[in-house]
């Protein structure tokens, strides 16, 4: 029986009608974990909040009468964390989220994350914010390194060793070869969204399509780019769970594993050369600017496309046979990185697809991997960071490496530059676009919470609630609302009170903790709230919540309305 992924309220009764079990959708080796789960399965991407998105979820079961009592959440985890994504769910994000917690309602969570229950304050505040009981693991689950399995929870109030159960055939937990851990800690991650923490997939830039609740697909705008899928048809028209794109092309992955591709060849539109090997077992689609990796369910990795942008692979076949666990990219290239810490590349040579010249960092240790156009750094377990791609835009960190060999918990980008965070709050940058921060330095040496980038300049989130940006002057490296007769410099309001970042191609916004918003850069894509006539402009006050577009922003009141701003023809 094959898990059921929850994309609209499951209601079933029973067994299935008192638990839900939420999981990392973006972990390849999970999904082949829960493949025949008995109880309904909400898959979590690092895109969304996960606690917002499961509180929803809950309150819907509540409404349909058929709440959840029991809440299994699996994911990769460490000492006090557990990860969705790129997302860390520590001490800090659960206090953060305290009322959304207390609204969940359940009598149980159980914990299948590795080592999450070694922080017992983790566990107590989750406990307390909650009013849930609490099990939870201290050591590793699944596989370990002797080839013997451990599946045990603690509970959190005894300290006993609980009867909980994942809810899976005890044959595919003993079969699993994976552990539920093995990552570093980051430093608390904010809710703020950023515009390239790191990347695996490409946006389509000549049409769309969208997957519909019945597991149908809709595409529109370019034909030979992907707006038109009738050659596919049959194809979309049930059973589709998620929508990858390249520039030119998109790939649907169904529910059964199999992979339907359309749009321009030279996109990854033609997967006719690979077509045997995605019939079923994919769980995962990354992409470049044209061209597609799909990593299976067995760690083995698939490519097809334009062969200069990684549709061939190979050179490094052998290596792709079996232990990925996760596939990057950037405009050319590819990195993927292996259960044991190594990473391998390939693509364009000159910009990521070879990384000859720091071999010797990737073989072991590498925790996450991030791209701009043309370059990647990789992060390792032990807070350094290695570099390679095109030198201008961060390939060569040489100027910078003393600062990179330890201390490193986050990495960020915008299209040519990278910026790490460091644990103490310290801010280091390469590159072309945002990688000069010598202006700001002194405000960058301590105190920095979280880092935003656009293409082509950053701005940092400090402790005190202020702003520090930096880059391109006129698209957000300078904080000023460019709009003619505008608000001018912005600085002033960003020097406290500051809650979110969001990013925009050209510009910033920022939301304050008394519902206000400041923008800057680009009037056009959004840098300005004082960009529209006197009877069409929002009104921007008691705002809860912002997001960015690729040239425009929205925001959700307090009432429940939404305002947004920036470009006319492309959301604003």
């Amino acid at each position: 029986m094959a898990s059921r992924a929850l994309s609209t309220v499951d209601t079933a009764a029973g067994r299935a009608g008192a638990e839900l079990l939420v999981a990392d959708g973006t972990c390849p080796h999970i999904r082949e974990l829960l493949a025949t789960c008995r109880v309904p399965v909400l898959w979590l991407r690092g895109q969304q909040d996960p606690l917002s998105v499961v509180g929803r979820v809950l309150a819907q079961r509540r409404a349909q009468g058929t709440p959840v009592r029991t809440l299994h959440w699996v994911s990769h985890g460490a000492p006090g964390a557990v990860f969705v994504g790129d997302q860390t769910i520590n001490t800090k994000v659960l206090l953060n989220a305290h009322q959304e917690l207390a609204a969940w309602q359940l009598r149980t969570i159980n914990l299948w994350s590795c080592s999450t229950g070694a922080d017992r304050n983790f566990v107590r505040v989750l406990e307390e914010l909650s009013g849930a009981s609490i099990s939870a693991s201290p050591g590793i689950l699944g596989r370990r390194a002797d080839g013997s399995s451990s599946w045990q929870l603690t509970n959190a109030s005894t300290t006993d060793q609980c009867q909980s159960d994942l809810p899976i055939s005890q044959s595919e937990q003993w079969g699993w070869s994976h552990q539920l851990g093995g990552f570093s800690v980051n430093t608390p991650n904010t809710r703020a969204s950023n515009y390239k923490s790191t990347t695996k997939e490409i946006q389509n830039t000549y049409a769309f399509a969208v997957l519909k609740e019945d597991g149908s697909v809709v595409s529109w705008g370019s034909d030979d780019y992907g707006g038109d899928s009738s050659g596919v048809a049959g194809q979309l028209s049930s059973g589709v769970s998620q929508i990858f794109s390249s520039a030119g092309a998109y790939a649907a992955l169904k529910q059964d594993g199999s992979v339907v591709t359309w749009g321009h060849d030279n996109y990854g539109g033609d997967s006719s050369t690979v077509a045997s090997d995605l019939t079923s077992g994919v769980s995962q689609i990354s992409s470049t600017n044209q061209a597609f990796a799909a990593i299976k369910n067995d760690g083995s990795v698939i490519t097809w496309g334009f062969s200069g942008a990684g549709g061939d692979s190979s050179s490094v076949a052998g290596d792709l046979t079996s232990g990925v666990s996760e596939v990057f990219s950037n405009q050319v290239a590819f990195a993927a990185l292996k259960d044991d810490g190594s990473l391998i590349t390939w693509g364009n040579g000159g910009y990521g697809g070879n990384s000859s010249t720091v071999a010797s960092d990737l073989t072991a240790g590498v925790t996450e991997v991030h791209g701009n156009n043309y370059a990647f750094s990789a992060l390792k377990d032990d807070g350094s960071v290695a570099t390679w791609g095109d030198d201008n835009y961060g390939g060569d960190s040489s100027a910078v490496a003393s600062d990179l060999a330890s201390g490193v918990s986050k990495i960020f980008s915008t299209n040519s530059a990278f910026a790490a965070l460091k644990d103490d709050g310290s801010v280091v940058t390469w590159g072309m676009d945002g990688g000069d921060s010598s202006s700001v330095s002194s405000s960058l040496a301590s105190g920095v919470r979280h880092i935003v980038g656009n293409p082509y300049a950053f701005s940092a989130l400090k402790d005190d609630g202020s702003v520090i940006s930096w880059g391109s002057s006129g698209k957000g490296g300078t904080q000023v609302d460019t709009y003619p007769g505008g608000g001018g410099d912005v600085s002033s309001e960003l020097a406290s009170g500051v809650t979110k970042i969001v990013a925009a191609d050209n510009a910033f916004a920022a939301l304050k903790e008394d519902g206000t918003v400041v923008a800057w850069g680009e009037h056009l894509y959004g840098g300005s709230t004082s960009n529209s006539s006197s009877s069409g402009k929002p009104n921007f006050t008691g705002v809860r919540e912002i997001v960015g577009g690729s040239s425009a922003f929205a925001g959700i009141k307090d009432d429940g309305t939404v305002i947004a701003w920036g470009g006319l023809r492309t959301g604003g």
